[in-house]
């Protein structure tokens, strides 16, 4: 169920002034203490909200972190630079910056191991990473067949390539990613 669906469903309307409140103090405490350290009574206390204000929105930690971090994210946009190196590259660059963003890099790890027991977050991951970034790429590997290029079969491993290169580097290393960019496009280009 979605939060949408939940708020829908129970009691009286929620506020959004109450909501933009929750949405800041829980954006504040996880650039402050990560992920792990979030937890529904500071955030009450932090919102100046009650928990039941809380679980009225939300049915876990999980399901507040995800909407309050990815719900305002750009959806990702299909490049058209002219060439497949062109593409891929500015593909990766906004999974790289979406990733180096610090409330994401706050809330990623502990997100992907919740994911693993829920599959109702793991669906939305899949949603916001995988399927949109397999649907871009499949329109990218369409164009640059069209232009002659050579692009591979696999355009699930290509996604699987690019979001994992994207996440370690920025968020596992903290690094910046123009190293990994520079790879990638020489690799596709074939210099």
């Amino acid at each position: 169920m979605s939060s949408d669906e939940g708020r829908r469903r129970r009691g009286r309307p929620v506020s959004p002034e109450v909501d933009e409140r929750i949405r800041h103090a829980a954006l504040a405490l996880l650039r402050e203490g990560g992920y792990g350290k979030l937890t529904f009574d500071a955030l009450a206390t932090r919102a100046g909200v009650s928990r039941n204000s809380l679980y009225r929105r939300w049915t876990s930690k999980a399901e507040l972190v995800f909407d309050v971090v990815f719900s305002g994210a750009p959806d990702l946009v299909v490049p058209d630079t002219g060439s497949l190196g062109g593409d891929l590259a500015a593909i990766f660059a906004a999974f790289a910056d979406d990733f180096g963003r610090p409330e994401v890099a706050a809330v990623i790890g502990g997100l992907i191991a919740d994911s693993r027991g829920d599959g109702d977050l793991r669906e939305r991951f899949v949603a916001r990473v995988d399927a949109a970034t397999r649907d871009a790429l499949g329109e990218v590997a369409r164009r640059a067949r069209g232009r002659g290029e050579r692009v591979p079969d696999d355009v699930e491993a290509l996604t699987h390539l690019l979001v994992g290169a994207a996440m370690y580097r920025t968020v596992v290393l903290g690094a910046d990613p123009g190293p990994v960019l520079a790879v990638l496009e020489a690799l596709v280009s074939g210099s």
